[in-house]
């Protein structure tokens, strides 16, 4: 089969955008590291870490316990403090240093995971929606806000419930 007969031709825009990802993506995996927000914003990326001894990080069904003195968990702790849950698909928030909100990574558009913090907005990698750290739209095409869950904490542990 020509590949050209059945493949996406995407726009230079599109082509970059999806090249430039999958490098990020493979330097990743190779390094094994984490990424860091780009901005002043402290990011953690949770991924493979939830459940594991020392992780901070416990999933039991829809309940998400964090212990914000677990390394893993840690940059939460502060104010602008992102942490991406993978596995659950739930980004949790440190808005002002002492309330944490908690969403679903699921864009409303088409079930993307929205998996990227930069310049203070969360941002949908398949269509570049954007919600801000309420998690209301500030740029479609998604037609509504992140789900929000239900959170709670008691000093330095943090109980997210998905509902």
């Amino acid at each position: 089969m020509d590949v050209r007969e059945t493949a996406f031709e995407p726009s230079r825009r599109q082509f970059l955008e999806l090249f430039c990802s999958g490098c990020v993506g493979a330097l990743l995996v190779g390094a094994g590291a984490s990424l860091l927000g780009c901005d002043t914003m402290k990011e953690e990326d949770a991924s493979g870490t939830e459940g594991n001894p020392g992780s901070g990080i416990t999933i039991q069904g829809n309940t998400i316990r964090l212990d914000l003195t677990a390394s893993d968990v840690r940059p939460l702790a502060s104010a602008g403090g992102v942490l991406f849950i993978r596995s659950a698909r739930v980004i949790a928030i440190n808005v002002d240093g002492t309330r944490i909100r908690a969403f679903s990574s699921i864009c409303p558009h088409q079930g993307c995971d929205v998996d990227r913090f930069q310049e203070g907005v969360l941002i949908c990698p398949c269509h570049d929606s954007r919600f801000n750290t309420a998690g209301g739209v500030v740029r479609g095409p998604a037609p509504g806000p992140l789900r929000e869950y239900g959170v709670s904490r008691s000093g330095d542990i943090v109980v997210i419930t998905k509902s």
